[in-house]
């Protein structure tokens, strides 16, 4: 495989964040062709869109790495997804055309320094909730049955 000085490649706005709502956005430029990546931060779902138009839909629960293959400008193309660090959620994407890196990309979804206790306490109170909640529903189940 063939390495020709790929670049690093950024957009500034609220796509370029990565977040459980918005997920992952990756943007790379190749001949004049815009090539959008994204994964869902929630099911999986890896669409590569090549001048808006969707070329590729996966859907990537269980592995770390995933491959796109589509045509772009004539030449065969892909787009190599890889979970590099699973607790920071980073992701790299790298672009290759004819096996060529032509970009490559990396962003993490990092929670704000403050946001550990709030993560801790918002998981004890979830549990807490969902044990009464499911409690209540069994013992409602079991007074209808009985």
């Amino acid at each position: 495989m063939k390495d020709n000085n790929p670049t690093f490649t950024t957009k500034d706005g609220d796509m370029s964040q990565v977040s459980m709502k918005n997920g992952f956005w990756f943007y790379f430029e190749y001949e004049g062709n815009d090539i959008s990546v994204h994964g869902s931060a929630w099911s999986g779902k890896e669409v590569v869109y090549v001048n808006n138009h969707p070329v590729s839909i996966k859907r990537n629960i269980f592995s770390r790495t995933s491959t796109h293959h589509f045509s772009v400008s004539g030449k065969q193309a892909r787009i190599e997804y890889n979970l590099v660090k699973l607790l920071t959620g980073e992701l790299n994407v790298s672009l290759y055309v004819d096996d060529v890196l032509i970009a490559y990309e990396s962003k993490a979804y990092r929670p704000t320094r403050n946001s550990g206790p709030k993560a801790i306490a918002m998981i004890v109170v979830s549990a807490i909730v969902g044990g009464l909640f499911g409690y209540g529903l069994v013992k409602l189940i079991f007074s209808l049955i009985g």
